[in-house]
């Protein structure tokens, strides 16, 4: 039986075999469970956040974390751990899965610049036989390390190179993250809290995001997530755990092999919530001697074999510039990093904003209303979120993917808040209520704003199939007033959350492929460049699209000037380039022969700013592909 169950007065010998339990692991020679007593300030930082000063998760039966007796004696005990709810656990994420990650996953092509780099280096680590080595445009590449290039070459080896292929690791990733999103929540709280978290993750705009994306940041996630899931369940287990705990260093090995240094984030988390709980102990239980030299042989191994076959410009690029870019001086010290965070979260949280905020506000007001189990998961939740966001103050580089792992924490929090309204009822207070009326005029609001923008952009019509999607978000908001009315809070969640997943598969389905895809100008240059009669060099001016090395299947050359274009278009052979339209008349004014257009494509940045200007095509660029010799 879970320690979590211990205190609940309705279990049974029936929970014993359940999913969710622990067996007892395998114990190291003297690794006997050793206490932390804590003392001073220490010590009542830890009580203040459920802490006991012993070792941790590991309280007397009939008392809290803190030796007293449980500070809510009526709570009403929670239904949240009903075979019921686990048995709809796996089918309804799976379920919701479909629309938010799977559904559509393939028909837009690869978004600039991060998703066509990784595909291209993945499909020439294949084509050039060297699986320890990413290459782009013909050369090593060195950003990133290698375990999502693995993962996206065994994808294109047994499925084919597509943009589905290219994303089905990070799909089935971000299908990984809610599995175990429901764990944490079951060990943390309950089954249902666990439930309702995951599905508030699969529904949050980041995540899915994310999940979509052929890029790393979802798998980095997963991994994070099964270290924090493994730590847990060996501070839990009786005897101390050691094979659970061998797991989570491995995982934190794979994620230094996926992100680099931000694949330490979750032994950050677990160190910094042991030493404000005053349970220093726990690192007994998280094996943490050996535990260090099984990630460093999961992860090092790669990064040696780099150094050694490609010297310093390896060591210099992936390593030094990698640290200088993303943690500069200062960067540490700089409000500029939380300033970004705070200003991104809101927005990529959405639409459990308001109910993470609110989850946290009751959590701390009503700190002596919850259980001792509930207190150990909001202070575990609680944390998680502040050492991410510090993380994110620390590194130089501002990218909202770096908080993809404060969703989770919030996502629990969400969780914990709907299973205790549950349980509560009339009794949960105004906390949920609150949330849900907040929410309601949100999707009302959000709802005008998404019609408003489709027809400003798109001239889309009343009657088209993007407009069920403002339409879907208006009529939750009323559905969600209508149930709150009524006195049904969990309600709300239902529709909350369908609401948006099904919201995100008809942006995938029908408005990316239909009317973003138009303003995507990679893949269409690049098909017409291969279809020329003789093989020949392509050229770019400027910056160079990604996609378009992809989508060609070749190398592009960059020029960096006008003299460059024209003396690139002079050479013999077939010559095509790709330039802007601006650039057009001053490269044919340098050009002694003769230019022949082939294609021209509208390409488009949208971004928010700009859609509430008056100008919203102001981001918008057209590409030219010329040639020096006329097609046939």
């Amino acid at each position: 039986m879970s320690i979590y169950d211990r205190n609940d007065p309705i279990a049974s010998d029936a929970d014993s075999d359940e999913e969710f339990d622990d067996q007892p692991d395998d114990v190291e020679p003297g690794d006997e469970a050793e206490g932390s007593t804590g003392d001073g300030d220490a010590a009542s930082l830890g009580a203040a956040l459920g802490g006991s000063g012993h070792d941790v998760y590991d309280p007397p039966l009939d008392t809290s974390l803190d030796g007293t007796a449980d500070a809510s004696p009526d709570a009403p005990v929670a239904g949240g751990n009903t075979w019921t709810v686990r048995l709809l656990a796996m089918p309804l994420l799976f379920l919701f899965a479909v629309p938010t990650i799977f559904l559509g996953l393939g028909r837009s092509s690869l978004w600039e610049p991060d998703e066509p780099r990784f595909a291209e280096a993945s499909r020439e680590m294949l084509a050039a036989g060297d699986r320890l080595t990413p290459y782009f445009n013909g050369e090593p590449v060195f950003e990133e390390p290698i375990l999502y290039y693995w993962l996206q070459a065994a994808s294109f080896e047994r499925l084919g190179i597509s943009e589905y292929t290219a994303r089905m690791p990070a799909g089935l990733a971000g299908l990984g993250c809610l599995l175990l999103v429901a764990l944490i929540g079951a060990r943390l709280f309950s089954a249902r809290a666990g439930l309702l978290a995951a599905l508030a993750l699969a529904t949050t705009f980041r995540f899915v995001v994310s999940t979509r994306s052929g890029v790393p940041d979802t798998a980095l996630l997963f991994f994070t997530l099964a270290a924090l899931y493994a730590f847990i369940r060996a501070a839990e287990s009786d005897p101390p755990g050691g094979r659970i705990a061998y797991l989570g260093w491995i995982a934190v090995g794979l994620a230094v092999l996926t992100g680099g240094l931000l694949g330490l984030l979750p032994v950050a988390i677990w160190i910094v919530w042991l030493v404000l709980t005053a349970r220093l102990g726990g690192l007994g239980r998280m094996r943490a001697a050996t535990g260090l030299w099984l990630m460093l042989a999961t992860a090092l191994p790669w990064y040696l074999y780099m150094a050694w076959t490609h010297g310093r410009s390896f060591i210099e690029l992936a390593l030094l510039s990698d640290v200088m870019a993303r943690y500069e001086p200062g960067a540490s010290t700089s409000a500029g990093g939380v300033l970004f965070a705070l200003a991104a979260w809101p927005g990529d949280a959405m639409p459990w904003t308001i109910y993470a905020v609110v989850a946290a506000v009751s959590v701390f007001l009503g700190w002596g209303q919850l259980s001792a189990e509930q207190r150990r998961g909001a202070g575990l939740c609680v944390v998680w979120f502040g050492v991410v966001l510090a993380t994110c103050a620390m590194v130089s580089a501002r990218r909202p993917e770096y908080l993809l792992a404060a969703y989770p924490a919030g996502a629990l929090l969400v969780g914990l808040l709907f299973d205790r309204a549950a349980d509560l009822g009339d009794d949960a207070g105004p906390w949920t209520g609150l949330a849900n009326w907040l929410t309601a005029l949100g999707l009302l609001a959000l709802g005008g704003l998404v019609g408003w923008l489709l027809q400003r952009l798109f001239g889309a019509p009343l009657t088209s199939l993007a407009m069920a999607l403002p339409a879907a978000l208006v009529l939750g908001g009323i559905f969600m007033a209508i149930f709150q009315r009524t006195g049904r809070p969990l309600w709300a969640f239902s529709v909350v959350a369908p609401v948006f997943a099904l919201g995100y598969g008809l942006l995938a389905v029908d408005v990316v492929p239909r009317e973003l895809e138009r303003y995507k100008p990679a893949r269409p240059l690049a098909q017409i460049a291969a279809t020329q009669s003789e093989p020949g060099r392509i050229g770019m001016v400027g910056d160079l699209d990604r996609g378009l090395v992809f989508y060609s299947g070749q190398n592009v050359e960059r020029l960096a000037t006008v003299d460059d274009t024209a003396a690139f278009l002079a050479e013999d052979g077939l010559r095509l380039c790709v330039l802007r339209a601006d650039d057009l008349d001053a490269v044919h004014g340098r050009y002694a022969g003769t230019l022949y257009q082939l294609a021209e494509q509208p390409g488009r940045r949208i971004r928010f700013a700009d859609l509430l200007g008056s100008d919203a095509a102001a981001e918008t660029t057209t590409l030219i592909l010329v040639s020096n010799t006329s097609p046939e």
